[in-house]
């Protein structure tokens, strides 16, 4: 999402010179007449305001969805940072409805850099055609694409609930305790417990009680943690490892709990990313097991510390063989011929030092 993002804003600074360095090709002698067609055509589609205005628009939409695909994408994903990078996209591409399109950023940019002089319309040097049927082509669809992004969004993040997704960043999100009232988060955590009370009461937690721990709890960590200086893992961190934690058993489950909820299928599409690169047309005859193995070492990685490195005792022989050795090993009978032989030795040998000594 990032690259095509950046990819529209070059088009936007650069505009003039593509289309100038195109219209050359047109003129270039070495250039194939069949190509030279194809440029002609590509040059003619450019040309029209309404791709210029097009690759403004859609920057401005997508800009706050790029920053929000590259949160997600973190190793190591945030819960907190992801569900308020979730929120302010959600609440910046709804706001974009409510705006005009000469408020969107980068198309007042392009319109103040469009000169019109004797009847001609230009962008950066490059001639633009169907001006005002560009304007009007974005203006009426603006609402539509818009909603299309925004069902889009909802569709790749799991939680279709921003009311959810504000309720628990209110519990999750350690900067505002400080400064926060001694009833932050009641409303939320009501809110939360009434949306999950199945499961929290299958897991045998009293929702009863957890207004009351989630108070103390909040008022353990202003008097003991660091809060403002300390990042939200670390405050998480010590009241579940608190020795004072078993007051706190019941809210510190529904926390557990929106720690574990997904965010995003990103993980999924990971998966069947790595799936087409070790499944590829030269190895397509993987057994099931075979691939299911791979690709867990793929996405999980290889645990070799639980592995025991032994060195390889080829016929329980010391010595490691030669490798242009391709001789068999010794055999048992072998084995059992060469002993007898250097005890005979051993025999004549302390019988001719007998002999000497008398």
């Amino acid at each position: 999402m990032s690259h095509k993002v950046a990819a529209l804003g070059r088009v936007i600074d650069k505009f003039g010179a593509c289309l100038g360095h195109l219209t050359s090709l047109t003129e270039d002698p070495t250039v194939k007449s069949v190509d030279k067609q194809k440029i002609k055509g590509y040059v003619t589609k450019w040309q029209d305001s309404k791709i210029l205005f097009g690759c403004a628009f859609f920057y401005d939409v997508l800009k706050p969805c790029s920053i929000l695909s590259k949160c997600l994408q973190d190793e190591e994903l945030n819960r907190v940072d992801a569900i308020e990078a979730i929120l302010k996209t959600n609440k910046s591409v709804s706001q974009l409805k409510l705006s005009s399109l000469d408020d969107l950023p980068s198309v007042k940019k392009v319109k103040s850099r469009i000169q019109k002089a004797q009847g001609e319309t230009t962008y950066l040097g490059a001639p633009l055609a169907n001006y005002e049927q560009g304007i009007t082509f974005i203006t009426t669809h603006k609402d539509q694409i818009i909603e299309s992004v925004l069902s889009c969004l909802k569709s790749r993040i799991k939680i279709q609930h921003p009311d959810l997704l504000t309720d628990a960043l209110i519990l999750l999100a350690t900067q505002g305790w400080e400064k926060s009232e001694d009833s932050l988060g009641d409303v939320a955590l009501g809110n939360l417990c009434d949306r999950f009370r199945i499961p929290l009461e299958k897991a045998g937690l009293c929702i009863a009680v957890m207004q009351e721990e989630w108070r103390d709890m909040l008022e353990y960590a202003r008097l003991y943690l660091n809060i403002v200086q300390e990042p939200n893992r670390v405050i998480w961190w010590k009241p579940f490892n608190a020795s004072c934690s078993s007051k706190w058993s019941n809210v510190l489950g529904l926390i557990e709990l929106l720690f574990c909820l997904p965010l995003a299928n990103g993980h999924v599409e990971h998966m069947f990313s790595s799936l087409k690169l070790i499944k590829s047309e030269k190895r397509c005859s993987l057994s099931e097991d075979h691939l299911d193995d791979l690709l867990r070492i793929v996405i999980d990685g290889l645990f070799v510390s639980g592995m025991q490195r032994k060195p390889y005792n080829y016929g329980g022989s010391k010595q490691r063989r030669n490798v242009g050795d391709h001789r068999k090993p010794p055999t048992k009978i072998q084995q059992s011929e060469s002993e007898s032989d250097t005890s005979e030795q051993e025999l004549i040998t302390d019988q001719w030092e007998n002999f000497v000594a008398d």
